[in-house]
């Protein structure tokens, strides 16, 4: 599977804390990614949940790290199956 995301945020303060924990965010997207059904990645629902849990995922680390705003959502900009 590859993936590629983009992340939609209010502020650079967001965006900037996203960078600036890019290693602990693609490591637990790497684990998230791993541990999907590829089967049920091939319905349009499975792709909406994943999109969510990649979400839920990316604000966990931001919260964790006492980041002041969260990511408000997530759009595949790729995503390929094989």
């Amino acid at each position: 599977m590859k993936v590629s995301i983009s992340v939609m945020a209010r502020d650079e303060a967001t965006l900037e804390a996203v960078k600036l924990h890019n290693p602990v965010i693609r490591n637990n997207l790497l684990l998230l990614l791993s541990s999907e059904d590829p089967e049920l990645l091939k319905t349009s629902d499975g792709k909406t949940k994943l999109q969510t849990s990649i979400l839920e995922e990316i604000n966990k680390v931001l919260k964790e790290r006492k980041a002041k705003t969260l990511v408000e959502a997530v759009f595949f900009t790729d995503l390929v199956m094989q």
